[in-house]
């Protein structure tokens, strides 16, 4: 939990157009790293870790596009 808080708190430190450009990094990681089975885990991780950005982003961008990026296709997971 400690690491994720500290996560957080380096997170919103950066503007929101850096924040989107993780956002966008950690989803282009997923979808290199979902080619291979053996990355389940860390694909896992890299999802949770992605949705946690999300959260932290939605409050500090216009409504619509948090609403948009909260309902993604990306997080239908089944």
């Amino acid at each position: 939990m400690t690491n994720l808080i500290t996560l957080q708190t380096i997170f919103i430190k950066d503007d929101v157009s850096i924040r989107l450009n993780k956002l966008d990094n950690h989803l282009k990681q997923i979808q290199c790293l979902l080619l291979d089975s053996n990355n389940n885990d860390v694909v896992k991780s890299l999802i949770t870790e992605t949705m946690y950005f999300i959260e932290w982003i939605a409050p500090d961008i216009e409504f619509n596009y948090a609403f948009e990026l909260a309902n993604s296709e990306v997080w239908n997971m089944e």
